[in-house]
């Protein structure tokens, strides 16, 4: 069952470019105008994940949903959110192992792999063929990249750069992403499902002891779909130091609907454009 959780527009919608990204349960969609960079709108959907043979079908729904699927735009960018993406230092990943190390992580072979390569990091994912297929239907001249290709680029950026050890979170529903730089080398990216404040908790600590950082020290942010009434902000704000949330720049967003969310719920939108 597919559900519209965020619409929100503005009138005009020229010369804007479309990004939608698609993961574990959702599909997000926005477009940001091309000349001021500014978002004029968003949507946002959430289903059970539906198996790949009928992924066409929900993305049918979707449109039927979606004022931004059916406006023209000259450019559309799809960006792959799936968990099964693994970072591996290009110098020990070809195009002839690429597999190899999908099958190793997952246990389960792929139809071909897709790489990317960011930072002397190759990310390698399983092809998404079906889901691919689908978009093209509807977007057939859409690039595409896959969501932690564009984390790297902005953790790897100048405005980022640093030695210090530092720990990325984006919050999604019933999952996050979670990056850990140390000494500015990339030391994890996983996507992580978790249900309770104490297992994502868990999950951040254990990645500081396994990466030899100190969490009283450690710089780390948060952004996405995380209340700052809930438990889960509560057990982080107390048990984490240098816990911050991560938002993104209202000034940027250019529809009235916006400034009735909190900014950082469209961090891992907004902040990782391609």
């Amino acid at each position: 069952m597919l559900q519209k959780t965020f619409s929100i527009y503005n009138d005009d919608l020229q010369g804007c470019r479309l990004f939608i990204e698609t993961g574990t349960g959702y599909i997000a969609c926005w477009c940001r105008n091309t000349e001021t960079s500014m978002v004029k709108a968003f949507e946002l959907f959430r289903f059970q994940q539906p198996d790949e043979g009928s992924f066409e079908n929900m993305l049918r729904e979707a449109k039927l949903n979606s004022k931004l699927f059916d406006t023209h735009f000259e450019k559309v960018y799809l960006v792959w959110g799936n968990e099964e993406c693994i970072p591996v230092p290009s110098v020990y990943c070809s195009s002839d192992t690429a597999e190899d190390y999908f099958s190793l992580m997952y246990g389960a072979e792929t139809c071909g792999a897709y790489i990317n390569t960011v930072n002397d990091i190759t990310l390698v994912s399983g092809r998404l063929s079906k889901q691919q297929d689908a978009f093209k239907k509807y977007f057939p001249s859409a690039g595409d990249e896959h969501k932690f290709s564009l984390l790297l680029k902005k953790y790897f950026s100048d405005a980022y750069n640093a030695t210090a050890g530092r720990v990325h979170l984006l919050f999604y529903s019933g999952h996050f992403i979670i990056t850990v730089i140390k000494e500015n080398l990339l030391q994890l990216m996983q996507s992580r499902q978790y249900e309770t404040a104490e297992d994502v908790l868990y999950m951040i600590l254990n990645a500081c002891a396994q990466n030899g950082l100190n969490p009283e020290e450690t710089k780390i942010t948060a952004g996405g779909m995380i209340d700052v009434k809930s438990s889960l902000y509560t057990a982080l704000y107390m048990y984490l130091e240098g816990f911050e949330i991560e938002t993104a720049d209202k000034n940027m967003m250019d529809a009235e609907g916006f400034g009735e969310y909190p900014a950082h719920y469209f961090a891992p939108f907004f902040n990782y454009d391609v």
